[in-house]
């Protein structure tokens, strides 16, 4: 950061001790001349009102700055400190060795200060609050710690002149946003590397032990997934080759079953983040085949539940420690291997520990119990956090309300219970085990927050995030204690820092999202590359601002996951990338949901010299809410990718049948309105025998018909339909034939197919004559029916049969109703002539929904 020392207006003026001199406002470092290198500090970074302020070493944080504007009448100058927005104060009444602290800011004379000269580039500050007509002088207050972080302040009358311990140096700097921003994420991450990321005889070693080696591993795979930055993939490649090489592949010789899960967790995430990415080493054969045999010797059956031994020769001893991560576990191996039996395993777990370990009505997470025995009611940050992880994911697998319910619990009780009053985390702190357990947390509220879209707990997130970069010391590096201020001597009280006990703060950095707007995306809109959620192999580059980059190094099979992207006030047509490529032509596969789900576009992207430009296919409709998978096929190139966004189709109606209009069935249904209710997992269906079945739409005004779409239900796709007509009529008597179908077949439950009409039909009647079904079935079913077109005037909405109102100045009731009909019966002499100078305002209500493209006024032919 660029340092620029205050000069005083001049050299005479400089020379003059005891001056008052004009400080220009703006953020200072506020130094103690005695020390040189500690700085004016709300001691821990604290939010509290009232906190006191003491010396610090510098370590570059936003709770060492101080913005200095003079108040009203411009002789006195306000302290604010930049990272709790409070005014810095003398602490009580004008006396001798009273104490300064920092309050909500106001007028108060307590919180103004006088500042002047002590030499060149030296000053003294003084509040303007007097002891008997004394100036009282900010200072170090003389004792044992006076050269010791933490040094206590006082105010004192000035007996000496030239006191080192009351003479300041102020230095301006920067003004920093006072948010988390991926620059403090990299600081935070480069830091923790610098000190704890070591060269070793095979890979890197991170530190950590075994499963705080694991602990490691998991957030730099965190870094990576929510980065995409090469440096952090090669990081966690290295470190985990030196795993291995220190613990080999079988890790049944640890007695602690949630070591073994945790190492588990991170092999298989590797698994999906990477495929088998390290040379001679397998993740997902590690994951499964020790997490297998750890299933199968730790399980225990008793009277009371089936939960898994904490350690080897525990008896039936079981706790949160073991039964949370071994349920995450359980959920990646099944995502990575398809093998369902993984879920219902982490179901069956996650089951019983809510019967014996989880308060539902709280959302506390206990910490163990046995057979028999008591129960121990601690609530820790790893618990709330593994438990609260197996909900989101179990949520996610079975959509079943329970889990989200207990997400939304969980996160709760530990917001309230395990936080103090503005949010920080306050606990889990000390000893071998609990300084990594907030990294735990922090990593599945970043997985609540995006898959179940809720960015209101983002805030609380960056709140954690910031005060633990705030509270860093000189090195970088944060304790796990983050709300108080980390020690230079890398000690926190009988504990020396490591990498596993500075992890966290790495965690709560790395998984904080950046911005509450990308967890739902716009899908017509641009979604940057470097907004992703989860990914898969490849690498960002050019990534400044946490949502624009460019992604490259795409191998065949990698992906990028976009979660939440909003199809809900349109259909997509098609999809635009704006891609560089090289010489080598590949394609993008785009899906919905899962790496197996449907399957919506296909793009090819053509050799190219390298240069920026969009390429675009077709998009199969869909609607609501879904995560877009662009799935890269292809040996590897020089393919980037920087932006891509669907685009909305052009008719002004999107789907007539949102207009009001009427249904009819040439037999009973199951539930009529649920042909047209815009939804793909609902189900309409019609028995039939083997007779033809016809469906219709009477809408209300007539419509120029451009296309329309068939959604297959969730049903046997025997009951899909095969061979149709579309008809058409002005009455509902006499029937135009004006599309056919035949052999058709949907590949998939739920896809939407879209047909294009060859010519705009004018119509109010539509008919879905189905004379052959897929199978041979007794009913006919569909998830959806959507018909698109336009008004009668398909530039004109004001033809739809909607009404007009409005206030029309100087006329009487019956001259508005002639004037309604001039204004939109297409005439160009009719005219609507303004009687007065009041203002005028018409309403038009049309009687179908319309995305508005233009609008026209047409002049009277009076001259004005």
């Amino acid at each position: 950061m660029k340092k620029q020392f205050l000069l005083l207006l001049s050299f005479l003026l400089s020379a003059v001790m005891g001056f008052a001199v004009e400080i220009e406002p703006g953020v200072y470092r506020i130094v103690s001349q005695y020390t040189g290198n500690r700085v004016l500090f709300i001691e821990n970074s604290s939010l509290d009102n009232s906190a006191k302020a003491v010396a610090w070493t510098e370590t570059g944080t936003n709770s060492q700055r101080w913005r200095i504007v003079p108040d009203e009448s411009g002789d006195y100058y306000y302290l604010t400190n930049l990272y709790s927005g409070q005014n810095l104060r003398m602490a009580g009444s004008a006396a001798k060795g009273v104490g300064v602290n920092q309050t909500a800011p106001s007028s108060a004379l307590v919180q103004k200060w006088a500042i002047e000269s002590a030499g060149t580039s030296a000053y003294y500050i003084s509040s303007a609050s007097l002891l008997s007509g004394q100036k009282l002088y900010l200072e170090l207050a003389n004792g044992d710690k006076l050269d010791s972080d933490g040094a206590a302040l006082q105010l004192w009358t000035k007996d000496e002149e030239n006191l080192p311990r009351r003479i300041w140096t102020l230095e301006r700097v920067d003004d920093l946003p006072n948010q988390f921003t991926v620059a403090l994420r990299t600081e935070m991450v480069q830091s923790w590397k610098n000190l704890y990321y070591k060269k070793a005889t095979v890979g890197y070693d991170i530190g950590g032990g075994f499963w705080g080696c694991a602990e490691n591993l998991e957030i730099l795979l965190d870094a990576y997934e929510h980065t995409g930055y090469a440096e952090y993939k090669t990081m966690f490649e290295e470190a985990y080759r030196n795993f291995i090489y220190r613990n080999s592949s079988n890790w049944m010789g640890n007695e602690f079953n949630d070591d073994i899960a945790w190492i588990c967790i991170a092999s298989v995430r590797a698994y999906l983040m990477m495929g088998n990415s390290v040379s001679g080493i397998n993740f997902l054969t590690n994951a499964k085949n020790n997490f297998d045999n750890m299933y199968k010797r730790a399980l225990i059956k008793t009277n009371s539940y089936y939960l898994l031994r904490w350690k080897e020769g525990n008896g039936d001893g079981t706790g949160s420690c073991i039964n949370g991560p071994a349920e995450v576990a359980a959920c990646y191996l099944a995502m990575a291997t398809g093998d369902n039996t993984y879920y219902e395993k982490a179901k069956m777990l996650y089951g019983n520990q809510r019967l014996h370990l989880y308060n539902p009505e709280t959302g506390q997470v206990y910490d163990s119990t046995s057979d028999g025995g008591s129960t121990n009611y601690w609530a820790s940050t790893y618990n709330q956090g593994t438990y609260l992880g197996a909900a989101v994911m179990l949520y996610n697998r079975y959509g079943d309300e329970m889990y989200k319910n207990d997400a939304q619990k969980i996160i709760q009780y530990t917001r309230d219970h395990l936080c103090n009053s503005h949010g920080v985390i306050n606990v889990c702190d000390g000893g071998s085990d609990l300084p990594g357990f907030k990294g735990i947390l922090m990593r599945y509220v970043r997985r609540y927050i995006t898959d179940l879209r809720q960015p209101q707990w983002i805030d609380w997130m960056q709140l954690n995030a910031l005060h633990a970069y705030n509270n860093r010391n000189s090195a970088g590096v944060t304790w796990t204690a983050w709300w108080e201020k980390s020690t230079e001597n890398f000690k926190h009280g009988n504990d020396n820092y490591d990498s596993f006990g500075c992890g966290p703060a790495v965690s709560a950095a790395v998984n904080s999202p950046m911005d509450k707007n990308s967890i739902t995306k716009n899908a017509f809109a641009n979604i940057e590359a470097g907004s992703f959620n989860y990914l898969k192999g490849l690498t960002a580059e050019n990534n400044t601002s946490g949502e624009t980059a460019e992604l490259t190094g795409m191998k065949n099979g990698d992906y990028l996951v976009y979660s939440n992207v909003d199809f809900r006030k349109n259909m997509p047509i098609r999809i635009e990338l704006t891609v560089a490529n090289d010489n080598q032509a590949r394609t993008i596969e785009v899906r919905t949901d899962s790496l197996t789900g449907m399957k919506i576009a296909e793009i090819s992207v053509p050799a190219s010299n390298g240069a920026f430009t969009t390429v675009q296919g077709n998009v199969d409709a869909i609607d609501g809410m879904h995560n877009i998978w662009l799935i890269f096929k292809g040996e590897v190139n020089g393919l980037r990718l920087k932006n891509f966004r669907f685009v909305a189709g052009d008719a002004l109606y999107p789907d007539i049948t949102d207009n009001g209009g009427t249904l009819a069935f040439s037999h009973t249904t199951t539930s009529g309105n649920n042909l047209i209710d815009n939804r793909l997992s609902s189900l309409f269906q019609i028995t039939c025998a083997n007779d033809d079945a016809w469906i219709q739409y009477q809408s209300k005004i007539p419509v120029r018909l451009q296309a329309y779409a068939l959604a297959s239900s969730g049903e046997s796709n025997a009951s899909d339909p095969k061979t149709w007509k579309l008809q058409a009529s002005t009455n509902g008597i006499n029937w135009t034939d004006i599309d056919s179908r035949s052999e058709q077949t949907f590949t998939e439950r739920f896809q939407l197919k879209r047909y294009e009409l060859s010519e705009a039909a004018v119509y109010a009647y539509f008919r879905l004559q189905v004379t052959q079904r897929n199978g041979n079935s007794g009913s006919l079913a569909l998830a959806e029916w959507q018909l698109f077109g336009s008004a009668l005037f398909a530039d004109d909405i004001t033809a739809d049969g909607g009404t007009l109102s409005g206030q029309f100045p100087g006329l009487q009731n019956n001259e508005v109703v002639e004037t309604l009909e001039k204004l939109t019966d297409k005439s160009p002499t009719s005219k609507y002539v303004v009687k007065d100078q009041s203002d005028l305002w018409i309403q038009y209500k049309a009687a179908g929904k319309y995305r508005l493209t233009a609008y026209s006024l047409t002049s009277a032919n009076d001259f004005a």
